[in-house]
């Protein structure tokens, strides 16, 4: 496990789960053309060309063409679209619906038709965002009951409405791809850059509760004390994390009757050994700081910072957990990243550190151990039989052989 493992881990998802480590910056207008995406702040973003950004929240307004309105009279579309009637209760495939009643849904169905190829899924959307109809019942966050095919799906609707719909209908698509994840930009001028979209999307303007963030403020530092260091040389007000590496060590192997960690005795193989590895991720959060929407934050104790990082600490393993790093040997690690314990490291006057621990573990086997490698390659051989019954005491040979490997034999 490296240093640079760990912090790319931290710095590329991390953003995903919370702002604190970065800064935020109010994005006035997202679009695409030809999947180019033009982005522009409402303050100078400070940015310089291929510098990376996290923006996320970006909604993708698919057309809708057609979009008409069913009663649904005698649940027929019910019976229909994978509805199955178990003692009274409807069990569906939006897992959001199973286990409710036709009076609790409704009965109210309507089919959509979009110009471009949607990204919805059964199962894993569970609602629709429709706006733009002219008839206000088609619009707002519906149930998705039915994804037909690429272009056509079915949501339960409340109330009655004229069909078909009309107006500038689209509905809202939230697509981790597109708009969204880590880019690299191509600065335009103090407020606008640009970045290749990270999916094929249509030609529209975003919409959405848009977040972008910079490049967390984490790094790696060799120990606690360079750490410090290096903390108290950047902004006060800012929360930055650091990695430290932490020594590997043999697991005790449990069946030695020693105090060895293990043993490999002569004449046996060296099986695998199991080694543990781990890191600490500590936390710095100063005493006055600003907070994700910008008002500064003041803590005037170690306990208020703690209670902080408590409210934290899930986005925190929700980065790491589960993860695998290469080791440098011929197994990366065997299980994947666990947390060992986090909890208060230090509070000074100015800032507090917490300390976040994990650990997995790894093998070494034979593929590992000393394997000799002054070896040459064969030139010739020569074979002598002697028949050592008869003529052990006069040396005669019986036979003699002489093989020469080269292509071309030397003469």
């Amino acid at each position: 496990m490296k240093y640079q493992d760990v912090v790319r881990r931290l710095q590329t998802y991390l953003p995903y789960y919370t702002g604190y480590f970065s800064e935020e910056l109010d994005v006035t207008s997202l679009s695409s053309v030809s999947n180019v995406i033009t982005c522009v702040t409402s303050t100078a973003h400070g940015l310089t060309t291929n510098d990376y950004v996290f923006i996320s929240g970006a909604l993708v307004p698919i057309p809708i063409t057609t979009l008409t309105f069913d009663d649904n009279q005698g649940q027929i579309v019910y019976d229909a679209i994978n509805g199955i009637l178990v003692n009274g209760i409807y069990q569906f495939m939006n897992r959001a619906l199973s286990g409710n009643t036709v009076e609790n849904l409704g009965t109210k169905v309507a089919f959509a038709t979009t110009s471009v190829d949607h990204d919805l899924s059964m199962g894993w959307q569970t609602q629709v965002q429709v706006s733009g109809a002219d008839q206000d019942e088609y619009n707002g966050t519906h149930y998705l009951l039915q994804v037909s095919n690429r272009e056509n799906f079915v949501y339960l609707m409340s109330d009655d409405a004229d069909t078909p719909a009309t107006g500038d209908i689209t509905f809202l698509q939230d697509l981790i791809y597109g708009f969204n994840g880590w880019v690299k930009v191509t600065v335009v001028d103090d407020y606008t850059f640009t970045y290749e979209a990270t999916g094929d999307i249509p030609d529209v303007t975003a919409a959405g509760d848009i977040i972008l963030r910079t490049i967390p403020r984490i790094s790696g530092a060799l120990t606690i004390e360079t750490a410090v260091l290096a903390y108290t040389k950047h902004s006060i007000n800012k929360i930055w994390g650091f990695v430290v590496m932490e020594n590997d060590v043999a697991s005790k192997d449990r069946g030695t009757p020693n105090d060895a960690i293990m043993q490999a005795r002569s004449g046996s193989n060296y099986y695998r050994q199991l080694m543990i590895q781990g890191f600490t991720f500590y936390v710095f959060v100063p005493t006055t700081y600003k907070n994700v929407t910008g008002q500064e934050q003041k803590y005037s104790g170690g306990i208020e910072a703690r209670d902080f990082i408590q409210d934290l600490t899930p986005a925190i393993c929700k980065t790491l957990l589960r993860s695998k790093f290469p080791t440098g040997f011929s197994e990366i690690s065997s299980d994947p990243l666990v947390i060992d314990q986090h909890g208060a490291y230090e509070y000074q006057e100015a800032f507090y550190i917490h300390k976040f621990t994990f650990q997995s573990t790894y093998y070494l086997n034979i593929t590992d151990a000393f394997d000799r490698l002054d070896t040459r390659a064969f030139r010739d051989v020569y074979y002598d039989f002697n028949n050592l019954l008869e003529n052990y005491n006069s040396g005669k040979t019986e036979m003699t052989a002489h093989v020469d490997l080269d292509d071309e034999p030397l003469t």
